[in-house]
C-alpha cells in the first residue's frame, strides 16, 4: 500500500507527496517536524493529537491519509 498524506497544524498544512507505507509513518514524520506529540484519536485514515512548543502551550495536530 502506498499513501500520500497531510500534516495539519493551526498555522500550516504540509502535503507529503512522496508515497509512504502507512499512517504510522506519517505520524513519525509529524513528530520529526514538531517534536513530541500526544496522540488522542486514531482512525484508519486519520490521527489527531497535540504538541507543545514551550511549557504551558498545547497545539492541535492532525495527520491524514489523503487517498481515502
Amino acid at each position: 500500500m502506498s499513501t500520500t498524506a497531510s500534516i495539519i497544524t493551526n498555522d500550516q498544512t504540509v502535503h507529503i507527496h512522496t508515497p509512504i507505507d502507512s499512517l504510522l509513518e506519517v505520524m513519525f514524520e509529524a513528530q520529526n517536524r514538531v517534536g513530541q506529540i500526544t496522540w488522542h484519536n486514531l482512525a484508519p485514515n486519520r490521527a489527531e493529537g497535540t504538541y507543545s512548543t514551550s511549557p504551558g502551550t498545547e497545539f492541535p495536530i492532525t495527520v491524514t491519509d489523503n487517498q481515502n
